[in-house]
């Protein structure tokens, strides 16, 4: 069996490094994992998170400029 390298996977995060890597208080992060609004896994009583989906969770949250809401409907109407 190949053994993998550290480009293979990413390594779990608890929850301080989570919060420094959001910038985000660790008793907010709490909240945010008990109403369901950020990515995280639960094992043997611990919260693990990993930077990828914390990244992702972020720039969902893209709020559009409005020069981008302005070209998106034009792009729209000009498909009509």
């Amino acid at each position: 069996m190949s053994s993998l390298s550290k480009d293979d996977f990413e390594k779990p995060i608890g929850i301080n490094e989570a919060s420094d890597f959001l910038d985000r208080k660790v008793p907010t992060l709490y909240k945010d994992v008990q109403a369901g609004y950020i990515p995280h896994y639960k094992k043997g009583g611990k919260l693990y998170f990993f930077k990828s989906e914390l990244f992702g969770w972020v720039k969902s949250g893209k709020v559009s400029m409005p020069s981008e809401i302005i070209k998106e409907l034009d792009d729209s109407l000009s498909k009509k």
